[in-house]
């Protein structure tokens, strides 16, 4: 997980993951002009929400992170946070969203019980 996490952010003013991603910059417009278009991308984020959910579990499991009651909410919610915070960081061509995003998500994440510094 924190691969995935900290390529949207290394990748956040070059071509990748934050800049490049359909749903960050097509999924508004393309769920207004095509269904088939809309229900593409829903399935590839719900595949990539199980995926994200199934690390959970497998985190929780080696200890790497802290236990979860529902790991596909949680994962539905970390994948809207760093979505939104991509969309971010396109607008203020500024990678703060995504520093933010990331911070937060150590810290929900943590075995430990980490805080988000506020």
């Amino acid at each position: 997980l924190d691969s995935f996490w900290d390529a949207w952010l290394s990748q956040s003013s070059a071509p990748g993951i934050a800049s490049a991603c359909l749903v960050v910059k097509l999924g508004s417009e393309v769920a207004d002009l095509s269904e088939t278009m809309r229900e593409t991308l829903d399935q590839g984020v719900d595949a990539l929400v199980a995926r994200i959910a199934q690390l959970l579990r497998q985190g929780a499991e080696d200890g790497t992170v802290r236990a979860l009651e529902a790991p596909e909410t949680t994962a539905r919610m970390l994948y809207a946070k760093w979505l939104g915070a991509a969309v971010l960081a396109k607008l203020a061509r500024s990678d703060a969203a995504l520093r933010m995003a990331r911070a937060e998500t150590s810290a929900q994440l943590s075995p430990t019980g980490g805080q988000f510094p506020t």
